[in-house]
């Protein structure tokens, strides 16, 4: 997922390791030994809604089939 689509796709379900989660905040930091910004996205799990999970915003997948749930 790129950072443009976050907006679209805040609340909504994606994919991470083949395993369905919702997209519920995107966090910003800067890298102070490559001096650039990095995207994290964090997750809830869509069975276990106390769960979250904080990965790289690239390796988020959008689902073709995303009605919004």
């Amino acid at each position: 997922m790129d950072i443009s689509q976050v907006k679209k796709y805040l609340n909504r379900q994606v994919s991470y390791k083949g395993s369905l989660y919702k997209l519920v905040g995107c966090i910003i930091r800067r890298s102070t030994k490559e001096n650039k910004f990095i995207y994290q996205a964090e997750l809830q799990d869509s069975l276990a809604t106390n769960s979250l999970v904080v990965c790289k915003l690239d390796d988020v997948e959008i689902r073709s089939n995303n009605n919004g749930n």
